[in-house]
């Protein structure tokens, strides 16, 4: 699971993952931010591109909305990284759930934790 947010709090979520047959799926969303700690609840797509043998690949990517998904930080919390991106102290972290939910299924909540930037020197 990839997020990626902007300085101005533009955010995309992709969701790499198998179904139950072992075929890969691709799950895309753009959550937006309903209060200063949770984005409303946006369509979940699927996205689906024919294979290609050529880079950047050829054809249309297709998205189908399966669901909706949403996520809610949870506030601070100190956790050890791996040395390389370690300073003097260590980095602050943020916990927060993906919270999403497939057209006629229940709820489902992944936890997880949003690491500082990297700052390459």
């Amino acid at each position: 699971m990839f997020f990626w947010q902007d300085e101005k709090d533009n955010t995309l979520g992709a969701w790499f993952t198998y179904d139950k047959s072992g075929a890969p799926k691709w799950y895309v969303f753009e959550p937006r931010w309903h209060t200063l700690d949770s984005s409303a609840p946006v369509d979940l797509y699927e996205a689906n591109r024919a294979p290609s043998n050529v880079l950047p690949a050829v054809g249309k990517t297709d998205l189908k909305v399966v669901g909706k998904a949403r996520i809610a930080l949870e506030g601070d919390s100190v956790i050890d990284v791996p040395a390389v991106i370690q300073s003097n102290s260590k980095p602050r972290t943020q916990k927060f759930l993906f919270i999403y939910q497939f057209s006629n299924e229940a709820e489902k909540v992944i936890d997880m934790q949003r690491y500082p930037g990297i700052v390459q020197r």
